[in-house]
């Protein structure tokens, strides 16, 4: 099989702590290496950092498909690492390795995300440019996240909700079903559990079962429309509430899974929300529910943010 001249052409970054992420001013370092079995000449090699957003998605209408796009960009640096006319033009036999930095620039960016219809990211890419040859490429992404500071009053405070209704029973109405319930903040983390408090009455006369979960809600937009797309997280349920019972419900929902992607309010063509639903099943009725938005953060409540 043949092999080229430039082979195992790769780019590769230091990470900056456990979880290898990157947020706006942090400083990206690492290499570019490649192996170059004769003597050759090089025009220029450039490293660059991108980064953008992207929607997709069709619909039909009859025969006729329509097509949605749109794209976003964010950062778009460079770096040349050989120069043309440069003393280091001329590469002899061997392994090569280029050093590159850079700064991700002080703007906000939104985190790293793939969903159905769209997607954030953020990659590196090397090209080696050589005389009546196409460029050599290597491509490695990195992830970006974006700080959101989960101390700030607003994020820490509680929130609070109320609803009632009255169930029909044949023709004639059932007691009111009454349900009040609070959550202690506006922002979690990955791996955070979050705590229910519930006041439940059921005047009816069914059974009644409390439940929450955390919806994921992705959002695109393209050419004045948009395209959504609802996906459970983590669910709990409590015991029913017989007829003519009230009582408190103090659920606890499962710890927020670490590949629960973040949220996303800072991007024109795309969203990321998660919603708490706290709400009780009725059978044979419309359940009654209330509603908390909640953000989801990489960072614990000890972190030390920068704003």
């Amino acid at each position: 099989m043949f092999k080229g001249t430039v082979t195992n052409l790769s780019i590769s970054y230091d990470a900056l702590n456990e979880s290898n992420t990157f947020s706006r001013g942090d400083v990206i370092s690492g290499r570019v290496t490649f192996d170059v079995s004769k003597e050759i000449k090089v025009e220029y090699l450039t490293v660059s950092a991108k980064g953008k957003a992207s929607v997709h998605w069709t619909e039909r209408y009859g025969r006729h498909t329509a097509f949605y796009k749109a794209k976003e960009r964010y950062i778009k640096l460079e770096n040349i690492i050989i120069k043309q006319n440069s003393e280091q033009n001329n590469l002899q036999p061997g392994t090569h390795v280029y050093s590159f930095t850079f700064q991700i620039p002080m703007i906000e960016l939104p985190s790293s995300f793939v969903g159905m219809y769209g997607k954030v990211v953020y990659q590196l890419e090397a090209k080696l440019h050589r005389p009546w040859h196409l460029p050599n490429t290597s491509v490695k992404g990195f992830t970006v996240i974006n700080p959101v500071n989960i101390q700030s009053p607003e994020l820490l405070a509680p929130q609070m909700a109320s609803k009632n209704k009255t169930v029909c029973c044949l023709c004639c109405a059932s007691g009111p079903i009454a349900l009040s319930a609070r959550i202690e903040r506006r922002a979690f983390t990955l791996g955070e559990s979050i705590r229910i408090f519930s006041e439940i009455e059921n005047g009816s006369s069914r059974t009644i079962r409390p439940k929450a979960e955390i919806v994921q809600k992705q959002t695109f937009y393209a050419r004045g429309k948009e395209k959504s797309l609802v996906t459970k997280i983590v669910s709990v349920e409590g015991e029913p509430f017989f007829s003519g019972k009230t009582g408190t419900w103090n659920g606890e929902l499962p710890r927020i899974p670490f590949n629960t992607s973040f949220s996303i309010q800072n991007c024109q063509i795309l969203k990321v929300e998660y919603i708490v639903v706290v709400y009780v099943a009725i059978p044979a009725a419309i359940d009654l529910s209330v509603e908390f938005p909640v953000i989801i953060s990489s960072f614990p409540m000890d972190y030390p943010m920068y704003m």
